[in-house]
């Protein structure tokens, strides 16, 4: 793990050159603003750990968390504290913070600490290589960010090659990835148009449709009827029901 990348959130100087001497052996890469440092981990990116302060100017700890873990992003997230506030920390592992580590570092301690996790990330790296977990986590990606969830972005949100995931929908989803999106999308306009009071514009536009004319003609050929059709007859039998 010597090439590994380590992030280090903090708006301290004196903790990047600190942690650059304890864990010299990782490439760390470091962020005193704690905005860029977000944008940083919510981006498309192979870090397996990121190491971030609990008082910032900006954005504290538990808000990076918070933000991390509401974006679906499963990187392991280590809370620097020097307050020894139980009560903040508590909440930042029941956000899913990995673990803790509290100032002035204890070398060996800290050491020790990020060499567990890291290796727990690579155990859990190397389950995802499976082909049949890499597709399901791939669907579930989708169903999350269906309206942006290009080829291309997907790939990269996996660390994984466009052709690669092309070839795996080919494999294992009969849709393929186009019609696997398109399934998930048609699934959404169908639930909405019949349980929301939305027009059809304004579904076509929260499904991520350039135009309501596109989102239509689509429907049409997946579901065979219009959606304005497929509301009134749902909206029939509710109230017969």
């Amino acid at each position: 793990m010597i090439s590994e990348k380590i992030v280090v959130v903090d708006d301290d100087p004196r903790v990047h050159q600190s942690l650059k001497e304890i864990l010299f052996e990782y490439q760390l890469i470091s962020f005193m603003d704690a905005q860029k440092g977000l944008d940083y981990l919510l981006s498309p990116n192979g870090i397996k750990l990121a190491l971030v302060d609990l008082r910032m100017k900006e954005l504290n700890g538990v808000e990076v968390l918070q933000r991390l873990r509401r974006a679906g992003k499963k990187t392991a997230v280590m809370i620097i504290t020097a307050y020894g506030n139980q009560d903040i920390v508590v909440e930042a592992l029941r956000l899913r913070a990995d673990d803790y580590v509290e100032k002035p570092f204890e070398i060996h301690e800290l050491r020790e600490r990020v060499k567990t996790i890291l290796k727990e990330e690579s155990r859990y790296d190397h389950l995802s290589r499976d082909p049949q977990t890499q597709i399901e986590r791939i669907r579930q990606f989708i169903q999350r960010n269906y309206t942006n969830a290009s080829l291309k972005h997907v790939a990269q949100e996996m660390c994984l090659s466009s052709q690669y995931v092309g070839r795996l929908f080919i494999k294992y989803e009969k849709y393929g990835f186009r019609g696997y999106k398109l399934k998930i999308r048609m699934e959404k306009a169908m639930h909405l148009l019949s349980r929301s009071s939305l027009d059809v514009s304004e579904i076509a536009y929260q499904l991520g449709y350039e135009n309501p004319e596109s989102f239509m003609r689509a429907f049409k050929r997946y579901v065979k009827s219009t959606p304005s059709d497929y509301r009134n007859r749902h909206s029939h039998h509710r109230r017969k029901s």
